[in-house]
């Protein structure tokens, strides 16, 4: 299936989580946003959340500063 993620088109197996989608990324998932067509999902859900076709996802590195 194709997703669209930081605005790049990838191809990815069915049945796929967030967590999922992080681990075959090698993405740490500390720090970070994830916003699915635009809507943040909450980080308790990143587990459960099943991705679907052709769905834009955004992961967001949270930077600290001051």
């Amino acid at each position: 299936m194709k997703l669209k993620i930081n605005g790049e088109i990838k191809e990815v197996h069915q049945s796929i989580t967030v967590n999922k989608l992080l681990e075959d990324l090698q993405v740490k998932p500390e720090g970070k946003i994830i916003v699915i067509n635009q809507e943040i999902l909450q980080k308790d859900n990143w587990e459960e959340y099943q991705l679907c076709e052709n769905d834009e996802i955004e992961i967001i590195t949270m930077v600290g500063g001051g």
